[in-house]
């Protein structure tokens, strides 16, 4: 066994325990503990050198991977339209570990881009990326065959162009290393419903003039009423371009308008139309714009360019005086205020400061702050339209949300417990064990507990006053960082833990299943079935050789070796097992965790061999969790 020395963090002292480093015995930097907090953005113009505008039906599809060896690990990555920026901001905008990445994206009809760059403390940002085409904005102008401006179209013109793909790299997924228990699992079919019909509708022109944003610089097709294809690029463009168009105006007058506060997209028109863009500027997703005209569509955005902030959009017609309030589920709205006029920009901009209620939790131990600082689970107002029926009933219920569809709620005061766990492959979340999660996604089966929270009556006052409630939580479990020899964080890492004296059956049987596989012979599990609601003494040797087959019952030979291997179809426990996040945290739930008894945790970084984990750690468990600190473990290769 090798001793680790003391390790001093931000004036904590850590103490050691005994570990036998199976892979790599180094030991970590003391700031290994924290993320590296690094975000990408690369600034992406047209080939006029302009931002780039994503008009409506084009989206952006940014896809970014952490090259590890031979692995590809996807990591979130997107585009943010109000500063024409590709920003690789990694899970939850957190930052990216150092290392090389590659990023592929398409941005609506501009097209694809690709562009490869390596994330280091004192490296320099990517260089703008500029593309070969351009946004400019087609004029129609229709006519019938009498000559006159068309008043309504019964379709529209559109832009198509030949969509791009995103081919994604070989090796795109980590695969796990540890095996799944012997036996089935429990399988899932999403419903999805039907497709509706759409009803006729008419579709307005400004006095004949119809205005549509094309790609020029590349072949694309404007189609509808009418058809010209080609790359838009030359100057005949600049000025109207005259359409002969045949059409009942008395036959669609009876049909709804599809675009009555923007005929003719002339919002569009060079020189402003008769459009306000409104921008409503929110602290928090969670509060939302409601418009004395619910008919007026309202997108949420991510930022907007003079303040940064995220929020809410709008086109308000020049000529409608409208009020506005901001509204939070059940618990919070503004009272109805006149929408201001447009500022010198020539915009409707409304910013509204105030904090929603929250309830945050502060994090106790070394390693699960920083887990915490990265991954900062808190708790706001549930949004209206996903209050759940069956949950609001009496009024002195407060709901809560964390994202747009996990939810907690509090009926009253007295003791609330909390756990936080996540997604595989999504953002750690914090939430409250009684309510439960969306079946349609995939969560992680090990969910982490923390020890029991007390929320007081003052604390609850606080809270639906829209004060900020804090709580100290410790983690009931095993948390550790996975780290490679630079000190980044090293994803997908997964450990097994078992008792001192499960154990040394696990050593005996890894040491058969190492010289089977050594002499090319491996032994595997060759049947079905499992033994998992027996006691040892209850299973015979005819149950042994119907789950493992005839070669590994005669191979294994002892009897308490043939049970490990029939119970876990490994060494190792495969039942206690635990997947790290991107930036190397771990954190193993102490279900079965005794105070006072000591258990052994294998660790595999980038270890694809589970006969061959990078660290075998023994641990005490007691009741206010075991921090193991920063470890380091082989990279991937």
């Amino acid at each position: 066994m090798k001793q680790v020395p003391l390790i001093r963090l931000s004036g904590v002292l850590v103490l050691s325990l005994c570990v036998v480093a199976v892979g790599r015995g180094q030991a970590a930097k003391p700031d290994a503990l924290a993320r590296s907090g690094l975000v990408v953005a690369i600034d992406v113009k047209d080939a006029k050198g302009q931002p780039l505008v994503l008009d409506s039906g084009q989206t952006a599809e940014v896809r970014l991977w952490r090259k590890l060896g031979k692995w590809m690990y996807a990591h979130p990555a997107g585009f943010d339209s109000q500063r024409s920026q590709l920003v690789c901001g990694g899970y939850n905008d957190r930052g990216l570990e150092p290392c090389a990445y590659i990023l592929k994206a398409v941005l609506g009809a501009y097209g694809p881009m690709e562009r490869e760059f390596t994330v280091a403390a004192q490296g320099k940002p990517p260089a703008p990326h500029q593309y070969s085409t351009w946004r400019r904005v087609v004029t129609l102008r229709f006519k019938g065959p009498d000559g006159k401006p068309l008043a309504a179209l019964d379709t529209p013109p559109r832009y198509r162009w030949e969509a791009d793909k995103i081919e994604p790299p070989a090796n795109e997924y980590l695969p796990d290393v540890l095996r799944k228990p012997p036996g089935g699992g429990l399988a899932f079919r999403r419903a999805r419903g039907g497709a509706s019909g759409v009803p006729k509708q008419r579709h307005l022109t400004d006095g004949g003039l119809w205005y549509l944003p094309v790609t020029a610089g590349r072949e694309g097709q404007i189609t509808g009423p009418v058809s010209i294809a080609g790359a838009f690029d030359d100057a005949s463009f600049d000025k109207p371009v005259d359409v002969e168009y045949e059409v009942d105006l008395d036959a669609i007058a009876g049909r709804a308008a599809a675009n009555e506060a923007d005929p003719g997209s002339r919002s569009l028109k060079p020189g402003g139309g008769l459009i306000w863009p409104a921008y409503f500027a929110v602290p928090d997703s969670v509060f939302r714009v409601e418009l004395s005209d619910p008919s007026i569509p309202l997108k949420f955005t991510t930022g907007w360019v003079e303040s940064g902030k995220e929020g809410w959009t709008a086109a308000i017609p020049r000529d409608r005086a409208l009020k506005y309030r901001f509204v939070s589920g059940p618990m919070f709205e503004t009272p109805w205020k006149d929408l201001p006029k447009a500022d010198s920009s020539g915009a409707i901009k409304v910013v509204f400061a105030q904090k929603p209620p929250s309830l945050s939790v502060e994090a106790t131990g070394n390693t699960l702050r920083q887990w915490w600082d990265w991954c900062q689970p808190s708790i706001g107002p549930l949004k209206r339209e996903e209050v759940v029926a069956s949950m609001v009933g009496a009024e002195r219920r407060a709901l809560f949300m964390l994202d747009a569809d996990r939810v907690m709620q509090l009926e009253s005061a007295g003791e609330v417990d909390l756990y936080f766990g996540g997604a595989d492959g999504e953002d750690p979340a914090l939430g409250l064990s009684s309510i439960p999660w969306p079946s349609e996604r995939h969560w992680l089966q090990t969910h982490v507990y923390s020890n029991e929270v007390k929320l007081s009556t003052a604390q609850l006052a606080e809270l639906k006053a829209g004060k900020q409630v804090k709580l100290k939580v410790s983690f009931a479990g095993v948390i550790l960082r996975a780290v490679n020899a630079a000190g980044a964080g090293v994803p997908h890492a997964q450990v097994s833990v078992l008792t001192v004296e499960d154990d040394k059956i696990a050593v005996r049987l890894k040491k058969t299943l190492e010289d089977a596989a050594a002499k090319s012979s491996p032994i595997k599990l060759e049947g079905k079935g499992s033994i998992a609601f027996k006691e040892d003494e209850e299973v015979t040797d005819d149950d042994l050789v119907s789950i493992m087959g005839d070669a590994a019952f005669k191979a294994l030979g002892a009897r308490d070796l043939r049970l490990r291997f029939a119970r876990n179809g490994a060494w190792y426990d495969t039942h206690e097992t635990a997947t790290g996040d991107p930036h190397g945290y771990v954190l193993k739930s102490a279900l079965r965790f005794e105070e006072g008894k000591k258990y052994v945790l294998y660790l595999w970084g980038g270890s694809r061999d589970d006969l061959k984990p990078d660290l075998r750690v023994e641990f005490t468990y007691t009741a206010k969790g075991v921090d193991l600190g920063a470890r380091v473990v082989a990279d991937y290769k």
